[in-house]
């Protein structure tokens, strides 16, 4: 769905424009990619963050604390 939203209709927009040219579809397709990557990094990390909680140790003394 994301790459019909963000490709495919600026595209349709755009191809019923005066002075179309392909050029204009190679710039959509690398701005979409890159803004559907974006949005994957960020939910991936949100993902992430939720699932890797560790406890809090208490009394946890590196080794180089103890020589």
């Amino acid at each position: 769905m994301t790459r019909l939203v963000l490709f495919a209709l600026p595209l349709v927009i755009l191809s019923r424009r005066a002075g179309f040219e392909i050029r204009e579809v190679w710039y959509l397709s690398v701005a979409s990619q890159i803004f559907r990557a974006c949005l994957n990094l960020l939910l991936l990390r949100r993902e992430l963050r939720k699932k890797l909680v560790f406890p809090e140790t208490t009394g946890f003394l590196p080794g180089a604390a103890i020589s």
